[in-house]
Parts: C-alpha cells; sequence; structure tokens
C-alpha cells in the first residue's frame, strides 16, 4: 500500500515538473490529468502515519489532496481559457500544498 500511494506522489513530482517546462496547452492538460488520477488514488490509500482507525487524521489527509484536486482544476481552467502564464502560479499553490501535507503526514 504504501508502494502505491508513493507511485502517486511520484507522479504527480513528475507532471508538476511537465507544467513547470512546458506551454504546450495539450502537454499540459494530459499532465493535469495524470495528477488529477494520482490525487484519485491517493484518496484511496492512507499515509503510514495514519492508523486505519483515526477518523481526524483521515478526515484532514482526505482534505489536504482535496484542496490538490481544486488546484489542479482550476490550472486545467486556466490553460483551456488559454491563460498559460498563470500556471507557474497554479504550480506554486500546489506546491505549497503538497509540503503542506507531508509536514503533516509524513
Amino acid at each position: 500500500m504504501a508502494e502505491e500511494l508513493d507511485e502517486s506522489m511520484q507522479v504527480l513530482a513528475r507532471n508538476m515538473s511537465v507544467l513547470q517546462s512546458s506551454m504546450d496547452k495539450k502537454e499540459l492538460l494530459e499532465a493535469l490529468d495524470r495528477m488529477d488520477d494520482a490525487v484519485d488514488e491517493s484518496m484511496k490509500r492512507l499515509p503510514e502515519s495514519i492508523s486505519p482507525a483515526d477518523e481526524e487524521g483521515k478526515n484532514d489527509y482526505i482534505k489536504e489532496l482535496q484542496k490538490l484536486e481544486k488546484e489542479i482544476m482550476l490550472a486545467k481552467q486556466k490553460v483551456l481559457s488559454g491563460q498559460l502564464s498563470d500556471i507557474p502560479d497554479s504550480v506554486n499553490k500546489m506546491n505549497k500544498i503538497r509540503v503542506e501535507g507531508h509536514d503533516k503526514f509524513r
């Protein structure tokens, strides 16, 4: 289980790199779709630091992932509307959410 969660986190990291380096709309949307799928998969697995009986911990974990999912959706909207210059701001927000999540759940 931990390996699958780690794999999802690696998918997120790889595709954040795509967001930082590409200005191709199709490539950006594909990266965002992969990130969205990775977040969905991550919601199905708890980090080792959260016990299955820890409802509050589970809820906090899901909320962090939902924040990331929301930012991914906003980034998709920016790409679709041609606001590619706003993508670095989205990446910064996603990185902040990622760091906060890692601080809480590692």
